[in-house]
């Protein structure tokens, strides 16, 4: 058994270094412009990282066709093979989506349902992606009011034509993998386990791996600060269990977020002051 035991007193501190982003290393991955009356869960864009590396988005602009600007907050990073959700009603949004992690920032405009351009800018006003929409053919038209979003298919494939589009099922998949997509594999863990949960002074995770597979592991509060719990852990064949002190998380609801290579899990972890 490995046990990872957070001091009260520590702090960390994460440290990005520059990098040079590629104009196709974020797309826009999915958008909610008009929620049916049925589920009105208010407009939404999801991003997502198809690179190798963390991004820090910090500074970085979305833009409507009426120049309308979102600037993303400081501290904002989109990790490899993941997504970023922006809201323009977070309290609406989690009414729908409670396990969805989303930017606190709520985004400051509204996408029209007659059709938008939604375009994605780096802190350096580079261009880095640009999906121009429309509420008609060849565009899916079941996103305007009927439920489903604007959900891409291949995500390494051009997104700034409507073939690259379907309507999704339901209501969309923010913070997850689109329901038809091509190019990104997902291959689900074999096993996991999260227990007691509700907890309140630890919870021990369990993890079916195979020999040599290196786990990362974090905790984000719904205000969307992290605290990691393992970094490139190095796992053996079969089961691993570790146990988590959270004396020093504050009682509420977290998601526990578990990497291994390109296998990723979420759980919603409820933390208890009984």
């Amino acid at each position: 058994m490995l046990t990872l035991t957070e001091s009260l007193n520590q702090e960390i501190t994460a440290v990005f270094e520059p990098a040079i982003v590629n104009a196709d290393d974020v797309v826009i991955n999915e958008i909610n412009y008009n929620s049916s009356e049925s589920f009105n869960v208010g407009d939404w864009i999801e991003l997502l990282n198809i690179s190798d590396r963390d991004i820090n988005v910090s500074g970085w602009r979305l833009l409507d066709g009426n120049d309308n600007e979102y600037i993303f907050p400081v501290g904002t990073i989109i990790e490899r093979g993941n997504f970023l959700v922006i809201c323009k009603d977070r309290k609406d949004f989690a009414a729908h989506f409670p396990d969805v992690l989303v930017v606190e920032k709520e985004l400051d405009f509204g996408m029209s349902s007659g059709g938008d351009c939604i375009t994605l800018l780096s802190s350096d006003n580079k261009q880095i992606d640009k999906v121009c929409y429309t509420n008609y053919t060849p565009w899916p038209m079941e996103p305007n009011g009927n439920g489903p979003t604007l959900s891409l298919i291949d995500a390494y494939n051009k997104n700034d034509v409507a073939e690259n589009w379907l309507a999704s099922q339901a209501n969309g998949t923010p913070g997850a993998r689109n329901h038809m997509i091509t190019g990104i594999e997902e291959k689900p863990l074999a096993e996991i386990h999260l227990f007691p949960n509700p907890a309140k002074d630890m919870v021990q995770i369990q993890v079916t791996a195979k020999e040599g597979d290196r786990l990362i592991a974090y905790m984000n509060d719904m205000a969307g600060r992290q605290t990691v719990v393992a970094d490139n852990l190095l796992l053996h064949s079969g089961q691993n269990e570790f146990t988590l002190n959270l004396g020093n998380h504050q009682p509420g609801v977290y998601i526990v977020t578990l990497n291994l290579g390109e296998q990723i899990f979420r759980s919603k972890l409820i933390i208890s002051s009984q």
